[in-house]
């Protein structure tokens, strides 16, 4: 039996949004960012074959009906999240990701809006401060961009480190939540 999904895009300021949802809860499990829609929707069924081919579920991804309004609340959200970084209002669900992962990821979601912290730190709070390497692969891995918030996530250095969305845009999203909480 294939899980239904459905996709859409959300038009930022700094970027755009393109999410898949589950049709049934409406729960979103995927968050990719970018301006080229057809980019992200090729990238999108790369990521959903590849765990398809893991857990043997057929994953369909359809297009957002019109006038759905639990999609538009969600739509509206994850506006809100881009542009004003205010706090997460969606409902979600990690269906990426080894546990491991998951458990990175649920670190980042504790770093607040406007602030950052290193590899080292999350390895360290993991109860595995070896595994720093491990950890930024985690975080590359993240399948859904702002909600687990892999942009705040710094190498020891100071530099801006890996985003799969490019520097230019990490380094926007953290200047914008910074300019946002001195307001």
């Amino acid at each position: 039996m294939a899980e239904q999904l459905r996709y859409f895009v959300v038009k930022g300021k700094l970027t755009n949004a393109f999410l898949v949802v589950q049709n049934k809860t409406s729960r979103v499990v995927y968050l990719s960012l970018g301006r080229d829609e057809e980019l992200q929707y090729r990238q999108a069924r790369v990521d959903f074959d590849k765990l398809s081919a893991k857990t043997k579920v057929e994953y369909e991804l359809n297009e957002r009906e019109q006038d759905n309004k639990d999609l538009e609340a969600v739509a509206e959200n994850v506006r809100k999240l881009m542009d004003d970084s205010a706090p997460i209002m969606v409902d979600y669900e990690y269906i990426f990701g080894t546990e491991f992962q998951k458990r990175v990821w649920s670190e980042l979601e504790k770093v607040p809006s406007g602030q950052t912290v290193t590899y080292t730190t999350i390895a360290k709070n993991l109860g595995s401060p070896n595994a720093t390497r491990a950890v930024g692969n985690a975080i590359g891995q993240n399948k859904l961009a702002l909600i687990v918030p892999c942009h705040r996530c710094l190498p020891a250095s100071g530099a801006t480190g890996g985003f799969r969305w490019g520097p230019v845009l990490k380094r926007k999203l953290v200047r914008q939540e910074r300019s946002l909480k001195t307001r």
